[in-house]
């Protein structure tokens, strides 16, 4: 009880970090699990993603996932690019409003091979209520036609840490209508 009220009290009294919050200038590694709908599928893997802003309103915005599940000697396989544009609007000193517009391409293999491309469009609020956290949610809404899966649209929440200027630990939650995931990650702004 001890170690844990002394990690609180070191935590409360840290020093504020010049960190620009909302942040849109970082590249992301996480490591996400998938939660599938349809079944009882479980694949998790990698995910490399990142954001960069090059006007004060307009940003450009990218990911890209590749996860994976063996299941009795049979490997399900997930890999998906998505890239676009954002804007953003600061509504105060510590928050922003922003919307993005995406290309997503998918590529499955598990139970036949399917490959999709279609388009994503997002609304959220990224602010911080507290020194260096950064929490931001947003509604996703994707489309890739006659595919495998027609749409999909759901929320998502992250949460970030920033020890310093430059380096951040986050947590991430999103639910939709085809899977639940769940990430851990380490950003890197700039």
């Amino acid at each position: 009880m001890k170690k844990l009220s002394c990690a609180l009290l070191a935590f409360a009294v840290s020093p504020v970090f010049a960190a620009d919050l909302p942040d849109f200038d970082y590249i992301e590694l996480a490591y996400s699990q998938l939660s599938l709908d349809r079944n009882d599928n479980t694949p998790s893997g990698i995910v490399l993603r990142g954001s960069y802003t090059v006007l004060p309103y307009l940003y450009v915005t990218g990911s890209y996932a590749r996860l994976n599940e063996s299941l009795n000697g049979y490997d399900l396989k997930y890999n998906n690019l998505s890239s676009g544009f954002g804007s953003k609007f600061n509504v105060s000193e510590n928050w922003a409003v922003y919307a993005e517009i995406t290309y997503e391409n998918e590529d499955g293999l598990g139970n036949g091979y399917h490959h999709a491309d279609g388009y994503g469009v997002a609304a959220g609020v990224r602010g911080s209520f507290y020194r260096n956290l950064q929490t931001d949610i947003k509604y996703k809404y994707e489309d890739w036609g006659p595919a495998y899966i027609e749409s999909a649209g759901g929320v998502e929440f992250t949460a970030h840490y920033y020890f310093d200027t430059g380096m951040a630990a986050g947590i991430g939650y999103e639910i939709n209508d085809e899977y639940n995931a769940g990430s851990l990650s380490i950003r890197y702004s700039f």
